[in-house]
This record gives structure tokens, sequence and C-alpha cells, in this order.
């Protein structure tokens, strides 16, 4: 594993030698005194107001009013310096990929100086290779919520982990794994609203979810008579389904109407429309809000972006797409948004009021092309990104070609682009021969 960390100007390296350096870390632009970490036998000097920010135990030990907030240099003992580089690097925005060591020493430093940031970039690395490797010290160090993520994923391949669960794993935690919901696929076909007394329509738009058992789709509910899937956005948000937009009718008549499910309750609620009417849209949730992207109105072609506060149920609008677009492939990963479009272009979508930065890549494989980053909420702008700076997405489980694929769910053979939620963490774009919207639920 190997971490960078930008030098500046007023930082020094560190060489182990008797006129003791520091090693270099990147200024985040705050005018504030550094404050010098010793780790093991290693010296970090870092901006204090960052530490304060980013880290619960330096806010905490700010707020004490012991000696030690006064202090230029304070003492980790109980962390490994490792583990420190990594937080710093998670700080300054990078993504490193972590190999066994490195994990065991972040979660160590993520549970010791509760690094928030540092949580979320675990989560969204957790995989089939390390998740047992997060689950026990997690659960250990007491770093809640990777511990009840790993414990999801572990759940969700239990059949594929069963066997190193029971020889790796104390009976509390194999307890545990095993009280969860595995998720499930739910497919949501392509259909226009429906009157009541069209009962032969009405019977046909269902949500449907794959009994991985006995491989098959069963009907999970009814669609509400006024909702369109029908190039709408359809996405999973903390488990509940949401459709936005959408169009009846032959002239594609846009629907205001717009609708979450329940997984918990089992039933269907209205929710606010954003305040630009739109359909073949991109919609994505992360991180309690959802992202309605692009679209048309009256077969015009938009660039606008909305974002949908859950907890307030408002709508706000961010900064527009860069150019004009609609019904282009939209996926989300590694704490990013990715969206293709048909002219080479990427462009990272970042709040830089957050140290966990909810990004929105754009991007296809026609042609070189620079790219472009844009920042929204309170800071809004654009700035050139290289397609080498993109993070790779996790790989997702895919249908194999074996004789236990499961079968396609009879769904209207219209185009939506396929999207697949593991936890709010992981999806895919690839097209089946079937076009519908396959989410992941815990039902």
């Amino acid at each position: 594993m190997s971490v960078h960390i930008g030098e500046s100007e007023d930082c020094s390296s560190f060489d182990g030698g008797e006129g003791e350096r520091y090693l270099p870390c990147c200024t985040s632009g705050l005018n504030t005194a550094r404050l010098t970490i010793v780790v093991g036998d290693k010296h970090f000097s870092e901006e204090r107001l960052l530490l304060v920010q980013s880290c619960d135990y330096f806010q905490a030990l700010c707020r004490s009013g012991m000696k030690e907030c006064q202090q230029e240099e304070i003492h980790l003992r109980s962390l490994h310096a490792q583990g420190f580089i990594i937080t710093l690097a998670v700080l300054h925005g990078e993504m490193p990929i972590l190999d066994g060591d490195d994990i065991v020493e972040a979660i160590e430093c993520g549970a010791f100086l509760q690094v928030t940031s540092l949580t979320k970039h675990l989560i969204n690395l957790c995989d089939a290779d390390n998740c047992l490797l997060m689950y026990h010290p997690a659960a250990t160090l007491g770093l809640i919520d990777l511990y009840h993520t790993a414990a999801l994923f572990i759940r969700d391949m239990y059949a594929d982990l069963e066997e190193e669960v029971r020889k790796t794993l104390p009976l509390e935690l194999i307890t545990y794994v095993e009280s969860l919901t595995p998720s499930v696929f739910v497919a949501v076909g392509a259909h226009v609203t429906c009157c009541v007394d069209e009962t032969v329509h009405a019977a046909s738009r269902t949500i449907s979810y794959l009994d991985e058992t006995g491989n098959t789709w069963k009907v999970l509910i009814d669609l509400p008579l006024e909702a369109s899937t029908s190039m709408a956005g359809v996405t999973v948000l903390d488990n509940k389904l949401y459709i936005i937009g959408g169009v009846h009718g032959v002239y594609k008549q846009i629907v205001d109407s717009c609708f979450c499910y329940s997984v918990e309750s089992s039933s269907w609620s209205s929710i606010p429309s954003p305040a630009q009417l739109h359909y073949n849209l991109n919609l994505v949730g992360a991180d309690g809000y959802l992202y309605a992207i692009g679209g048309e109105y009256e077969q015009t072609v938009m660039s606008s972006v909305e974002t949908y506060n859950v907890k307030l149920r408002s709508w706000t609008f961010a900064a527009h797409l860069p150019r004009l677009a609609a019904g282009a492939a939209c996926t989300k990963t590694m704490s990013s948004i990715f969206r293709s479009l048909f002219d080479s272009s990427l462009q990272r979508f970042t709040n830089h009021t957050s140290r966990n930065p909810l990004q929105l890549h754009h991007g296809t494989h026609r042609k070189e092309h620079p790219h472009e980053k844009f920042s929204f909420h309170e800071h809004l702008h654009w700035e050139n990104l290289h397609r080498e700076e993109a993070p790779r997405a996790p790989s997702l489980r895919a249908p194999s070609s074996d004789s236990s694929t499961p079968p396609s769910p009879a769904l209207p053979r219209q185009h939506f682009p396929l999207l697949g939620f593991q936890h709010g963490q992981t999806s895919t774009c690839t097209p089946l021969d079937w076009h519908s919207c396959i989410c992941f639920l815990l039902l």
C-alpha cells in the first residue's frame, strides 16, 4: 500500500537522523498553527485546525482545558505510524487502497481518533476479500458503522463464506451475522400511470424480488396508480425505494407525482416533486440525499441538478452539469457518482464542505479528452480532471453464465438503465437483455 501526501513549502521531510525532521503533510489552506504528532519513532507536522475539525479525539482534547491542548507536540503511543499516515491521507481527500495490515492499523486509528471520514473510507473498501478482516477488529475496537457494514456484507455472501466464518470468528460475532436479513435483488419495470378502471394494466404494474433459494422472481408490491416508472428516476436510499418523475402518453406528458416505498411498513408514501420537473433523468441516493441529475422537460434536454434532503423533505438546486445530458448511464461507488456521456467527458461532483466528498464523475471511452470536476452546495465550481484520477469501482456480484443464473423477470422491454445498490455502497450500469431498474433491498 502506498500513500502519497502532497508536500507544501513550509513542510519538511522525515529522515530519521539527528536533526530530526518531519514527514511531509500537505496544508489544507487554513492559516492556523501547526501541531506535531509523534507516533512511534515518526513525527508528523499537521494543521491543528484540520485535526480538530476532523477527529473527535483532537476536538475533545482541545475543549478539555488540559495542558496537552496547549502543547505543540502530542504523542500517540497506542497507534502505529502507518495507520496515522493512512488517516492523514484520507483527511486530505485521498482514497488509498489498503492491504491486510493497513486495514487493521487504519481501524485502530479510526477507533482511537474517531475519524468519521476514515470510517467511511473503510466502509467503501469493504469487499468479499476483506470483510472478515474488517469485521473482527471493528467489533473489538467499537467501530460500529464498519462493524455493521462488514456483517451485512458477510451475510449477503454467507453461502460462500460460512466455512471460513465458523473457523475464524467467535460465536457472538457469528450469531450477529446470522441474525441479519440478507439483501435481495428488486426489479422495477417501466410502467406508465394507470387509471382505477384499467384492471388488466394495473395487475401487471408490480415490483418483483428474486427469491434466490427457489431461483424465482416473486411479487413484492404493486406500484401506486399515479406512479410512472417509464423514463423516471428510480433509486434506493437507506433501504427505501424512490421514484421521481416519469412520463405517460404518446407525447411524453410529464408526471409530477413522486413516491417512496418503505420496506418496514410495506407501503408507499408521496414525497415532494423537484422544483424543475423532468423525465429521462438520473436519480442517485447517498448520505441522506437524493440527486436528480439532468433529464428532459417537454422534449428539451436539461443540465440542472437538484438535491433532496430526506430529513427536511425539501429540494435544492446544485451547480448544473457542464453540458446538457439525458438518459445516460449513471452509477455510484466509493462515495462518488459516475455518469457516462457521449463525448468522453469526466466530471467529479464534490462537496468541499465535507472531508468525505460526494463526487459526480462522467465518462465514456470514445477519445481522449480533458475532464472537469464539479463542487456543489456551499462551494460551486468546475475543475479539469484527468481520467487517471477517477477511482476504480469495486466489482459487484453479477449474473454468471452457468445454469444457476437467475431467470430474467417478466418486465416491459423499455429502455431503462440498470442500477445495483448494496447497502448504499456500490453499483453497476451493466446492461442486460431486458431493461429495467435493479436495486438491493433488505426485506
